[in-house]
């Protein structure tokens, strides 16, 4: 049944794609966090319907040695969770991208599938969503991300690289609640310094046996780091 349910979702979004490039409205993953006493590709294999095309990509990728082994030392890696609809979200945007080529050039649009994503793309999106340590929502110190006429200023936070080589910066913000501040929930943000994408953790947390899994959400899409 998942199966399927996700069939519909890519043929949805692919549908969609063809005529539209309208930004998707935020949709949270509602992953939990918890311990599981196993490779972060194991905990992969227990979701198939947020990870599953999600382990092909890596596979494609030749990446597979960092979710299953700790292949970066003991400590691992932190992977920023790209679930199967982050990923169905890029093959709608490449749709679109090959129409509006098809029909410059006079010619009919071929359709783009999940399997056109080539070894070398995968690998360097991929790359750039694995930082090579274990880092969990209490090791990001608090930070704030505020424009005043124009001009973005950042405090706080922790600036990591990729196994890609991008330079990402991470912080958390603890939330006021019942109008008491400082005293709601800490998510974690991460920004891009390179695209400036900017990303509220949907579920944050999720440790394995090879990692630390910080799952982005399904606005997210494949490539924006």
């Amino acid at each position: 049944m998942k199966s399927i349910i996700k069939a519909v979702v890519l043929s949805l979004a692919t549908t969609f794609a063809l005529g539209s490039c309208t930004k998707y409205n935020l949709i949270e993953t509602g992953l939990s966090n918890g311990v599981h006493e196993t490779s972060m590709n194991g905990y992969f294999s227990t979701d198939p319907y947020n990870w599953e095309e999600t382990q092909k990509l890596i596979k494609k990728a030749g990446l597979e040695s960092y979710f299953t082994s700790t292949a970066t030392g003991s400590k691992g890696i932190t992977f920023l969770g790209v679930t199967d609809l982050s990923i169905i979200r890029y093959v709608a945007e490449q749709q679109v991208k090959e129409n509006e080529a098809a029909e410059s050039e006079g010619r009919e649009a071929k359709r783009i599938e999940l399997d056109d994503i080539t070894q070398e793309d995968a690998r360097k999106m991929l790359l750039n969503c694995i930082i090579p340590q274990r880092i969990m929502l209490k090791d990001v110190p608090r930070g704030r991300l505020t424009t005043t006429d124009g001009n973005t200023t950042r405090t706080g936070g922790m600036t990591v690289t990729t196994l890609g080589g991008e330079k990402l910066w991470l912080y958390t913000f603890q939330e006021d609640f019942n109008n008491v501040p400082n005293s709601g929930p800490v998510s974690l943000y991460v920004v891009s310094e390179k695209t400036q994408k900017r990303v509220k953790i949907a579920s944050s947390d999720i440790q394995t046996q090879t990692g630390i899994v910080h799952s982005l959400p399904y606005s997210f899409t494949l490539g924006e780091f």
